[in-house]
């Protein structure tokens, strides 16, 4: 029988646990990014890019390549063997892995058996979301014990669960109050805040250990660091110094919360950025561009080390587009997607 769980890190301890049954693993990282049914490949090929940023094009390609593979062969199986064994916990991970797969084979016929993680078993406290990868190989396998099969009506359910999630299609889903939900993307900057020493400086990945250690809700490491870095953007921590080499990017990267020194530099260099862009003439829409969040400090930066450009230099260095109004009059007005894309 093909056993299926969401991880490689789990899908290694699961091998060790069957000892010869076949196991595989099906899209890691579901809690994250737009599920939406009808973008979803793509969807899925955008996480993949940026969980694996680190990776080459063509490695990136690769574990593409190799999720659609494993997708394939569950359900390949689930219709020439007509049954399989789905591994699951309360981690969100999981849940959506667990969520999307069943609804994946509603339309097949076969015997769905599922195995949950018992809430006593792992390192974090029982309250907190759990992962088949915090569980030993030896009481992986005593687990089997608990192996039930889904009914006609909970498979119902579940997919419909899934459908929803899809359709609402949030940028991150969570388990709340035992429930997984959509949230927005900022769900959980409010916590990871109060863990961050308040009074002195602190490195990236001591902040990162802490939500991990701390937060219910079992989350990955990628994600936190990319919600610190937009708190960053945002003025909410201001960092103090920067490694060159990406593999000290956790332990000497250094910050602190923001002071109100802090938030008035930031205020001053973006109002630097919007006075330079003025003066060459750009339009206000890609002046708005050009200082949020996510783009305010590489503007700056940009402008500091070439201060004469001119005004097409400004917009290609630092990719803009200036707004084109349409001049027809808005009864004659017809509007493509392409030209809705290009004013948004």
């Amino acid at each position: 029988m093909l056993n299926v769980c969401f991880g490689d890190s789990e899908c290694g301890a699961l091998k060790q646990a069957l000892n010869g049954e076949q196991v595989t693993f099906s899209y890691r990282g579901l809690e994250l990014g737009r599920v939406s049914n009808e973008y979803f490949d793509e969807a899925r090929k955008e996480w993949i890019d940026e969980f694996f940023d680190i990776c080459s094009k063509r490695e990136r390609a690769k574990i593409w390549k190799e999720e659609q593979s494993r997708v394939a062969q569950i359900i390949k199986t689930a219709k020439r063997e007509k049954e399989l064994r789905i591994w699951y916990a309360s981690s969100p991970c999981s849940t959506c892995g667990y969520y999307k797969l069943v609804h994946m084979l509603q339309e097949i016929e076969c015997t769905i058996y599922v195995v949950e993680m018992p809430k006593q078993l792992g390192y974090r406290d029982e309250n907190c979301d759990k992962s088949w990868g915090e569980v030993h190989p030896e009481d992986m396998k005593k687990c089997l014990a608990l192996q039930r099969e889904l009914t006609t009506k909970e498979r119902a359910e579940i997919a419909q669960k899934w459908q929803k999630l899809a359709e609402e299609n949030a940028e991150l889903r969570l388990n709340v109050n035992g429930i997984l939900t959509s949230v927005p993307v900022d769900y959980l900057d409010d916590e990871i805040l109060s863990y961050a020493p308040q009074d002195k400086d602190f490195k990236l990945g001591n902040l990162v250990g802490s939500v991990i250690g701390k937060c219910v809700h079992a989350i990955s490491d990628s994600f936190i660091s990319a919600r610190i870095e937009s708190m960053v953007d945002g003025g909410i921590f201001t960092v103090i110094e920067r490694p060159k080499k990406y593999q000290d990017y956790y332990s000497k990267t250094k910050m602190r919360v923001s002071t109100e020194e802090d938030k008035q530099e930031l205020r001053r260099r973006a109002q630097y950025v919007v006075d330079y862009l003025e003066n060459l003439g750009i339009d206000e829409y890609a002046i708005g561009d050009a200082i949020s969040d996510e783009n305010r400090e590489k503007s700056y930066q940009i402008i500091q080390k070439y201060p004469k450009m001119s005004k097409k230099q400004a917009l290609k260095r630092l990719q803009l587009e200036e707004y084109e109004p349409n001049p027809l009059p808005p009864g004659e007005r017809t509007y493509t997607d392409a030209d809705f894309k290009k004013r948004k």
